[in-house]
C-alpha cells in the first residue's frame, strides 16, 4: 500500500473499518493508496459507498499549515450538508512547501484544523444498516 512499516497500514485500514461500523473521520494524504486499498471514494470525488461514506478533498494551508498539504478525509455518519464551515481558501504564496519544512513542520497539524476535525467527529453518528 505505501512504504510506511506494515503496522500503520494496518492501522489505517482498521480505522476505515472503524469508522464505517461506529461513524467518523478517517484523515490521510490525499494521495495516499489507503483510498483505493479500502476501497473508498477518491478523496474530492461525489461519489457515496455503501457504507454511506464520502471523501472531501482539503488543503491544510487553508487552516494555517506552512505549506500546501492536500488531505483527504473518508467521512461516515454525517451528511456533507451537516459538516462544520469549511475554512476560505487562502490565495497568498505559503512560506514554505511540503519538501522544505522539517518533519515537525511537516507532520504538524494546524491548531484550526485539528479543531474543525473535532467538530465534524463529534456530529458522526453510527451509520444505520
Amino acid at each position: 500500500m505505501s512504504i510506511a512499516p506494515k503496522s500503520e497500514r494496518d492501522l489505517a485500514l482498521f480505522a476505515v473499518d472503524y469508522v464505517r461500523k461506529y461513524g467518523g473521520v478517517v484523515e490521510h494524504p490525499y494521495d495516499s493508496k489507503l483510498w483505493v486499498a479500502a476501497n473508498c471514494p477518491s478523496p474530492g470525488s461525489l461519489l457515496v459507498d455503501k457504507y454511506g461514506g464520502f471523501t472531501l478533498l482539503l488543503n491544510q494551508f487553508d487552516y494555517g499549515h506552512l505549506a500546501h498539504k492536500l488531505t483527504g478525509l473518508y467521512i461516515v455518519g454525517v451528511s456533507r450538508l451537516d459538516i462544520p464551515p469549511l475554512m476560505p481558501v487562502r490565495y497568498e504564496n505559503p512560506i514554505k512547501t511540503v519538501e522544505t519544512c522539517s518533519k515537525k513542520q511537516r507532520e504538524a497539524t494546524p491548531v484550526l484544523f485539528a479543531s474543525w476535525l473535532i467538530q465534524l467527529a463529534a456530529k458522526c453518528t453510527m451509520p444505520v444498516d
